[in-house]
């Protein structure tokens, strides 16, 4: 590969070296003697003109061996599994280990519940292995151990602690902790050691799977299906090394899923009205991943007792309340039951279907872990009635805060002309970096804004509900691999999302709930980095300002005194609001859409065209009439 520096001089271009020679310094890792033979530059003289991390632009700079000394170790927690991560993340954290990725800032944690208490785990990670309540031999904790320091994980954070001791102890728990403070992790873990074995290894002699191999063992439930996958990478990342079997119920792994967990009913050929061939094509289009089934391609003819069973099972709820209610899979052997981001699971839209599938897990030693970084509440109250003795609740920091690493503006805007104006503004001034997130309320809108930003030449996808699920993924992961700078999203990456980096989020859209808000802004700021968060303000959202400042205030952000002391909204338009967003006009003000006025007037020609060809119809008919009369 060419050196920066001949990139950089390429076409002629003069270079006084003798002049510039430190500058010269920065960009080869090499100079000559006096004898012209090559060595190479003394650490402790190349450090001292060492190229900055943000200017090596080419990847062929060396890295500094004083500085790399100095930082700590990063952690893939405090990356890629910060409240939820990726394999694809998880896996490539050693390469990048000369990045120095901060802790969260230390926050209060507090344990309220039943007496006595748990006591939380120590931050290194051998304390997982050694609790008193779940003990695990070596030949279980080794690879686990040597899987998490594959993973650059070395430590266990404060949450990780907390949750971890509860739940080792028994307890079942509810989980308030900000955006990336390590969520995910503060779960996984504590199953993986009580759970201690995969299945596969959990056969007797004679071929006979253990009571405890069978069904659905722990089973994660997660609003979005982008999450579960990110999830499913999380647990993969820290199981390597031993056969685990984790599966995310899709329409490909459903099949495999009800196999390993029968339930009484029989599975109807296809569903929704769908035949079988079109539900084979829909299969091969949405995953084409190994399902890891003992037999996947065999009739379901029988219910087989000695199924091997799952893991980890990670699942959206409608799918998977379609399978417990038209009893195709059974929950009554799960003995662990995660609810990740459990105030939206228990929302309205959603609890229908959870509710169903939380009584299906009956088993009596089943285990309840409830998760979220908002906590409404009504929400709390719901969670507390399925929690053993009322469950233990861990709060970590400020219950319902955004955290404080991220550095929260509000942009009065004005109109939909300003937003779109301010927005170019701080992609053409530097004010926007990549990679960067902007949310928008609705679909509509945010194929709108993404045709416009396609048009100014911006390297942006969009990621909605309306995209079909392996266009969502290929467009997350090119932003994962930096081939894509920006995303235009919706609500549905607003939570969980675990990005790489992310500098700068736009809320394009005034958020219509604090909890929206404050997830939506936990995309960035995560694992202790420095975020960056601006929200455009209408005139039509001046309503529902001081909900937003107050978060701001309390994250220990400037605010302005007139808006905390604005006029509340009343909790009519609050319930308003959180039905159906603001309505807005179009993306950019509303101007001439060319194409929405051709097909308007392709409409109303076809329609004057009907009408003419109906009143023909009836004058031919009246002169007909007529003409019968005359005769």
């Amino acid at each position: 590969m060419a050196s920066a520096f001949n990139l950089l001089t390429a076409g002629g271009a003069k270079f006084d070296k003798q002049r510039f020679k430190g500058d010269f310094e920065l960009f080869t890792a090499k100079r000559k003697d006096r004898k012209g033979k090559s060595k190479q530059l003394d650490p402790s003289a190349q450090s001292s003109s060492a190229l900055p991390h943000s200017l090596d632009f080419f990847g062929d700079h060396p890295a500094q061996p004083q500085a790399q000394a100095a930082r700590p170790q990063p952690t893939a927690e405090h990356d890629d599994a910060s409240d939820s991560g990726s394999e694809s993340d998880a896996s490539s954290s050693s390469s990048s280990s000369s990045t120095s990725r901060p802790a969260p800032p230390p926050q209060k944690i507090t344990l309220t519940g039943p007496e006595p208490l748990p006591t939380s785990l120590h931050t290194n990670l051998p304390s997982l292995l050694t609790h008193s309540s779940h003990p695990i031999s070596s030949r279980a904790g080794t690879p686990l151990l040597s899987a998490l320091k594959a993973a650059n994980i070395h430590s266990l954070w404060g949450v990780q602690c907390a949750v971890g001791g509860s739940l080792l102890a028994g307890h079942d728990t509810i989980c308030v902790a900000p955006t990336g403070s390590g969520k995910t992790l503060s779960y996984v873990l504590p199953t993986l050691v009580q759970l201690e074995d995969p299945a596969r290894s959990l056969r007797s002699k004679d071929g006979e799977v253990e009571e405890r191999g069978k069904g659905a063992r722990a089973l994660i439930v997660v609003p979005t299906h982008d999450l579960a996958v990110q999830i499913s990478g999380v647990v993969k990342a820290v199981t390597r090394g031993r056969n685990w079997r984790t599966l995310v119920l899709t329409k490909a792994t459903e099949k495999a899923i009800c196999e390993s967990s029968p339930g009484g009913g029989v599975a109807p050929k296809a569903a929704n009205g769908e035949n079988e061939d079109e539900s084979e094509e829909e299969d091969e289009e949405e995953d084409d991943e190994s399902t890891g089934s003992v037999n996947e391609f065999a009739q379901n003819e029988s219910v087989d007792t000695n199924a091997l069973g799952i893991d980890i099972l990670i699942a959206t709820p409608e799918r998977l309340h379609h399978l417990v209610e038209s009893r195709r899979l059974s929950l009554a052997l799960t003995r662990h039951i995660i609810m990740d981001e459990s105030d939206r699971l228990l929302s309205p839209d959603f609890l229908p279907q959870v509710e169903p599938i939380i009584n299906a897990c009956s088993h009596s030693e089943v285990q309840k872990c409830f998760l979220s970084a908002t906590m409404p509440a009504g929400a709390e109250e719901l969670a507390k009635k399925w929690l053993r003795d009322g469950g233990v609740r861990v709060v970590v920091g400020v219950k319902d805060s955004a955290v404080t690493t991220i550095d929260q503006t509000l942009l009065y805007t004005g109109s939909e002309s300003g937003k779109l104006m301010a927005l170019r503004n701080l992609i053409t001034t530097g004010s926007l970096p990549y990679p960067s997130l902007i949310f928008v309320q609705s679909i509509e809108r945010a194929d709108e804004l993404y045709k416009t930003l396609v048009l100014d030449g911006v390297k942006v996808d969009v990621v909605h509900g309306g995209r079909a699920k392996s266009k969502r993924d290929e467009a997350i992961e090119a932003f994962r691999l930096g081939n894509v700078w920006m995303l235009v999203v919706t609500e549905v990456l607003a939570r969980g999302m675990d990005f790489r980096g992310v500098k700068v989020v736009v809320n394009y859209d005034f958020p219509q709930t604090v909890q929206s808000y404050i997830h939506r802004i936990g995309r960035t700021g995560r694992a202790g980095r420095p975020g960056k968060a601006i929200t455009f303000i209408n005139l039509e959202d001046g309503p529902y300002l001081r909900t937003v400042a107050n978060v701001m205030r309390s994250s220990g952000c400037a605010v302005p005194e007139y808006m905390l002391d604005m006029k509340k909204p009343t909790k009519n338009e609050k319930r308003q609001l959180a039905k159906a967003p603001v309505k807005r006009k179009a993306v950019g003000g509303g101007g001439r859409d060319l194409v929405k006025e051709e097909g308007r007037k392709r409409r109303q020609m076809v329609e004057g065209s009907k009408r003419r060809t109906v009143n023909q119809e009836g004058k031919g008919q009246a002169k007909q009439g007529e003409v019968d009369m005359n005769e």
